[in-house]
């Protein structure tokens, strides 16, 4: 009978035992899946907080972040009214007559100024039409005038170049036409574009305006200046010096030394010499000659003993006008011996 409540006794102890573990287990198993289940409850009140933000900044609510929020949306619809309006074509020409003004007070550190400018710009570098109608109203503008300059420098600042591509196809199409007002044009272009020389279709216009007769003597002195002799093959160059000397001959409207400086610019050594030699004369023009002996003094003309002669001639008339300039070349650039030294200083 012991035995059996000894028995019995044990049972219960094992059962109480038993189904107090179960509990622990069952606490600490909902300690650890609580984080979980609570997860998604935060995300839903997260979201609820997005859309009561949104709602307070469409009823613009009186906090301060709210407003500040709200004021950065007015500026970001006043840009948009901005792009709406260059967008439209009757309106571009406005707009940069907006940003001229713009750039007058920009160096008064004006910080709309300064966005209007940004702006502008951005609006063009997303909008080819854009600036297609700035180019077209490019050309109805004095090439001289600020407005022009401020164009073209509003176009080399878009981003990836395509202001300057634009301008470059402008040109081409420019030196198309041979009428004086269109080579004008070309030129005051070509002139505010970068590495101009390494283009084949501008360099070739330049040349045909600078050996073209028809043109005045001073458009072709102007295509020559952006004309890199590196570039002119030898045909080109034939062609040019030729040219120049035809200028040299019945040219009335500008100063000789200014062709003579092309001459010398297109020409060989060789070439340089034998013009020397012809233009350094008493009989030539007289800002010729300086030309002739600047380009001795600079090395530019080579040393020669026939030009040596020619410069000794000058140098002992007295009554020629570059007589102490010839003296000072020979003593600076030529060998001269004691005997014609002597002579110099008589």
């Amino acid at each position: 009978m012991k035995l059996q409540r000894l028995t019995t006794l044990l049972i219960i102890i094992v059962i109480a035992f038993g189904c107090g573990f179960y509990t622990a287990y069952l606490s600490f198993a909902n300690t650890e899946i609580t984080p979980l289940t609570s997860k998604t409850p935060a995300d839903f009140e997260h979201q609820r907080a997005d859309t009561t933000y949104n709602n307070n900044v469409k009823s613009n609510n009186s906090n301060p972040t709210l407003s500040f929020t709200s004021q950065t949306h007015e500026e970001v619809n006043q840009q948009n009214s901005f792009s709406s309006q260059v967008n439209q074509s009757d309106n571009i020409v406005t707009m940069f007559n907006e940003v001229l003004s713009a750039y007058e007070k920009q160096n008064s550190n004006n910080t709309d100024a300064n966005s209007t400018i940004t702006e502008f710009k951005r609006l063009l570098s997303s909008s080819p039409s854009a600036i297609n109608e700035l180019l077209e109203h490019m050309h109805t503008l004095d090439f001289e005038s600020q407005e022009f300059h401020y164009l073209i420098s509003i176009l080399h600042e878009l981003p990836e170049k395509i202001g300057s591509k634009a301008l470059l196809t402008s040109a081409i199409q420019m030196s198309q036409f041979d009428d004086a007002q269109s080579t004008t044009q070309f030129l005051l272009l070509a002139s505010n574009m970068e590495r101009t020389a390494e283009n084949p279709e501008i360099h070739s216009a330049l040349v045909n305006i600078a050996i073209n007769t028809a043109q005045s003597a001073r458009v072709s002195l102007d295509a020559l200046n952006l004309i890199k002799p590196y570039v002119v093959n030898d045909y080109e160059k034939e062609q040019i010096l030729s040219h120049l000397n035809a200028l040299l001959d019945t040219n009335g409207s500008l100063s000789q030394d200014i062709i003579v400086n092309h001459w010398l610019r297109f020409s060989n050594s060789r070439e340089r010499e034998s013009f020397a030699y012809e233009y350094i004369n008493l009989n030539q023009d007289l800002e010729t000659r300086h030309t002739i002996l600047q380009g001795l003094q600079s090395g530019l003309i080579p040393r020669t003993q026939s030009l040596k002669e020619r410069l000794l001639n000058a140098a002992n008339n007295h009554s020629d006008p570059l007589r102490n300039e010839a003296i000072q070349v020979l003593k600076s650039v030529f060998y001269i011996s004691n005997i014609e030294y002597q002579q110099l200083t008589n």
